[in-house]
Formats: C-alpha cells, sequence, structure tokens
C-alpha cells in the first residue's frame, strides 16, 4: 500500500493551491483529480481569460464579501489579493489590472494561469492521479486512507477536501465533496446559488439573446421591501432564458431568497447623460437615419 503524508481532493484551483503548500517542508503529497486534466474549470473561467483576483487590500475586500465576512478574515489576512498577484508573477505568468480593479493575465488567456500551476505542482514533485477517491477510511474518527475509484486504498495521514460545490458537474463539481465531508463529520449546510446569471420572466430577453452590452449601469430592486440592494456599472449580456455577464453575476450574490417576481433589474443604458441630454441624442439620431428602418 502507498503511503502519503498528505491526499488533495480534486484539481481545481483551491486543489492545486492546496497541493503547492502542502509539498513544503518536504511533505510527500498526492493530488486525486476525477477529470483527465487538473484546471478544468480554471481554463473556462472569465470568458476564457481568468479574472484571478482583484486588486485591493483586504479591507476593500472584505468589505465587498456579501455575506460571512468573518469566514474569510483569517485566510485573506494569511494570503492577500496582492500575494496572489506576485504568487503568478513568480510562476511566469504576468497580469494587469482592468476596470473595477481587476486581475487578469496580460495574455488574456485562462490556461496560462492554469498550465503554471501544473508546472509548478511538477516542480515541487506532487504526484498526480486521475481518478476520482470515493471514500475516506476512519479509524475512530481519523483519517487513516482513502479509497480510489479503481478499488485502490492509499495509506495517508491528512486529506485536504477541495472538490467543488455543486455549480458546474460538466467539470467535475457534481457534490461528491460534501458526502466525503459529511462522513468525516462535518456538517453540511444548505447550498443556494451565488455569482450565478438570473432568469426572466421577459420574454424580448429571449428576442435579444447574444446582444452584449457595454458601459451600462443595473439597479436591482427588491420588490418586497421596495429598496435598492445593488447597482453597478459594467457589462452584461442577454441570454435565451435571461441576462447574464460580469455585472449580473455580481448582483446575484446580493440576491436573498430568490423567487418568482421578488426582484426588479432596471438597466440605464447611457448612465453618462442625464435625461435631458439623452433626449436630445435620440431626438438628434432619429433625424439623421429618418430614412431607415429602426
Amino acid at each position: 500500500m502507498k503511503k502519503y503524508d498528505i491526499i488533495v481532493v480534486g484539481g481545481g484551483a483551491a486543489g492545486m493551491m492546496a497541493a503547492s503548500f502542502a509539498s513544503e517542508n518536504n511533505q510527500k503529497v498526492l493530488l486525486c483529480e476525477k477529470n483527465k486534466r487538473v484546471g478544468r474549470k480554471i481554463a473556462i473561467t472569465g470568458k476564457g481569460r481568468c479574472n484571478l483576483t482583484n486588486f485591493c487590500d483586504n479591507d476593500e475586500f472584505i468589505n465587498n464579501v456579501t455575506s460571512n465576512q468573518k469566514f474569510l478574515f483569517s485566510a485573506i489576512n494569511n494570503f492577500s489579493c496582492y500575494d496572489t498577484i506576485s504568487f503568478f508573477e513568480n510562476l511566469g505568468v504576468a497580469t494587469k489590472v482592468e476596470r473595477g480593479n481587476r486581475v487578469f493575465p496580460k495574455s488574456d488567456k485562462a490556461t496560462d494561469i492554469a498550465n503554471a500551476m501544473y508546472e509548478n505542482l511538477i516542480d515541487k514533485n506532487v504526484e498526480i492521479v486521475y481518478n476520482p477517491i470515493i471514500d475516506i477510511i476512519l479509524d475512530n474518527k481519523a483519517v487513516v486512507g482513502v479509497k480510489l475509484n479503481n478499488g485502490q486504498t492509499i495509506e495517508v495521514k491528512k486529506v485536504i477536501l477541495a472538490c467543488g460545490g455543486m455549480s458546474y458537474s460538466a467539470t467535475g463539481s457534481n457534490g461528491d465533496g460534501y458526502t466525503l465531508a459529511k462522513k468525516c463529520g462535518h456538517t453540511i449546510s444548505p447550498i443556494l446559488p451565488s455569482l450565478v446569471p438570473l432568469e426572466s420572466c421577459d420574454e424580448f430577453c429571449a428576442q435579444l439573446k447574444g446582444l452584449s452590452l457595454k458601459n451600462i449601469k443595473i439597479s436591482v430592486v427588491d420588490n418586497n421591501l421596495k429598496k435598492e440592494v445593488y447597482s453597478d456599472f459594467g457589462e452584461m449580456l442577454f441570454t435565451h432564458f435571461g441576462v447574464s455577464g460580469p455585472i449580473i453575476l455580481s448582483a446575484s450574490a446580493h440576491m436573498r431568497n430568490m423567487s418568482k417576481g421578488r426582484y426588479s433589474v432596471i438597466i440605464d443604458l447611457k448612465p453618462a447623460l442625464d435625461l435631458g441630454t439623452l433626449d436630445k441624442r435620440v431626438i438628434r439620431d432619429l433625424s439623421d437615419n429618418k430614412n431607415k428602418d429602426i
């Protein structure tokens, strides 16, 4: 039976980072991934560009966390947004800061992030097995091993669960981690979506699917409380089911206890113009194109 000091379950962003740091101090580390390659979800994030962090200090970061800020306080103070940028710069991935202090690889290729993290694991002698873990073996509530899907049993002192949630089953995030965590005695809180597109009952969304809007403002109004719960400037797009895009995903994190008709999204197509200026511009455009169909 093979023996390891630490086994990391899941080869996504969290799992790869965990394996990287776990391998320090001469620890023998094994990373188990169910897909045929690690970093699969990383490669498709941010429309294939990977918004890897934000260029902000810890206080600003925490203030933008919409719930349970204390949960992330320790983590962000041990490894800040600036540390994240330095980590990838040291791996040879140049970064850039865009509107909203969003940080991307300078190449605009999410695969550069995934590849750099993979090469980092190889350099640190982390072993990678492309086989899912189906069970964690306990002895008097202590972890002593794991069982792979192929029936192999591996002895280990510690296991790090980094399986992701249930947000994107095609990339492996199908909820397996909850089952493993529960077996180890952890309590699983109710699972709710966040940072997701929004469905709309308005038929015009489907008619406009594929239309992308830039430099617009949205306001989200809670119709039950009759108040605005979120607003932002940026990009969005219409889909066959509703709306999506960066500012829509951010808005969804502020929408609690979702139900049909509870929230309205108000779109300001020209937020930089007052009504008088906008009115003149519309009249001018109609006058300049009076012989054209709209």
